[in-house]
């Protein structure tokens, strides 16, 4: 059950790794290089540079030379409802997917 445990922290504190650097860039009027942004989130800058290489990968930050910035929500305020209402045919047509494939 430690182990379980120990994992579940990591995952937590990887999350809000997350959580803190994306909002950083967020409430920033200009780019930022790893080191500001550790300075500023009071992390190292290999935590930083994992948590920008993961969310640069889901185009939520870009790098532009060494400095990166956030990407606005291509919905603004609507983008989880937009996300949902693309995800939900996705869900409802899987098992018949599935059905299909396994014909």
């Amino acid at each position: 059950m430690s182990d379980l445990d120990n994992g579940m922290t990591e995952t937590m504190l990887r999350m809000q790794t997350l959580n803190v650097v994306y909002q950083t860039l967020r409430a920033s009027t200009k780019s930022r290089t790893v080191a500001e942004i550790a300075t500023d989130c009071e992390l190292t800058e290999s935590r930083v540079e994992s948590a920008l290489k993961y969310l640069e990968s889901n185009g939520r930050v870009m790098q532009e030379e060494n400095r990166y910035h956030a990407e606005s929500p291509r919905f603004g305020r609507l983008e989880p409802v937009v996300q949902f209402l693309v995800w939900i045919p996705h869900r409802v047509l899987r098992p018949f997917r599935r059905i299909v494939v396994n014909v």
